[in-house]
């Protein structure tokens, strides 16, 4: 059991390795009360493909966003916010609001 999740644990940093310089659409999640100072001005959000992420900024929970993918933690990744420059842009979208 030990050598499985071990196995589990290497090939789940693999994949988390191999997404960075990626664009991911991340959904934004609550900030935790208990935010330590290694995690200042940034927003937990969750991939389409489940994984953790750490959005560089402050954004209201349940919010879609653009995000290239620049580094990575044990277990979570990091990356910036796309912003378009677009008025009729779709970078940042309420939950269930439909797309354009």
């Amino acid at each position: 059991a030990r050598e499985l999740r071990a196995l589990g644990e290497s090939k789940s940093a693999a994949f988390r390795h191999s997404q960075i310089g990626r664009t991911l659409r991340v959904l934004t999640l609550c900030a935790n009360d208990s935010v330590d100072s290694s995690r200042e001005n940034t927003t937990p959000a969750l991939s389409t493909n489940y994984l953790k992420v750490r959005v560089n900024g402050s954004f209201s929970a349940n919010r879609t966003l653009n995000v290239l993918i620049s580094g990575e933690t044990v277990t979570t990744l990091v990356g910036e916010p796309i912003l378009s420059s677009s008025a009729n842009s779709d970078w940042l979208d309420p939950v269930g609001a439909s797309l354009r």
